[in-house]
């Protein structure tokens, strides 16, 4: 009759610890992808509200400034209201 060299236990327990732990390396890096993809979509969602908000502040100033007849830098609006909305959100 065929026997078991007794090391085969132990390998095979040792074989499903190491099968075990990779899976768990796995599925640990697929979660920090995930994740990560998920910052990335939030922050594009954000650059994108704030350059419309940018937009939508300037084109309501450049009208305004239309309507009463004077001159307005738009560079320095947009730079001022990018300012403003970088130190809310952040701070």
């Amino acid at each position: 009759m065929y026997q078991q060299a007794p090391y085969s236990d132990w390998l095979s327990t040792i074989m499903w610890i190491v099968l075990l732990t990779i899976f768990a390396y796995i599925s640990r890096e697929i979660e920090i992808l995930r994740i990560t993809r998920e910052i990335e979509n939030y922050m594009s969602l954000y650059k994108y509200i704030r350059d419309k908000a940018v937009r939508t502040v300037v084109n309501f100033f450049k009208e305004v400034a239309a309507k009463k007849g004077t001159k307005l830098d738009i560079r320095l609006l947009e730079h001022r209201v990018y300012n403003l909305i970088e130190s809310v959100t952040f701070n």
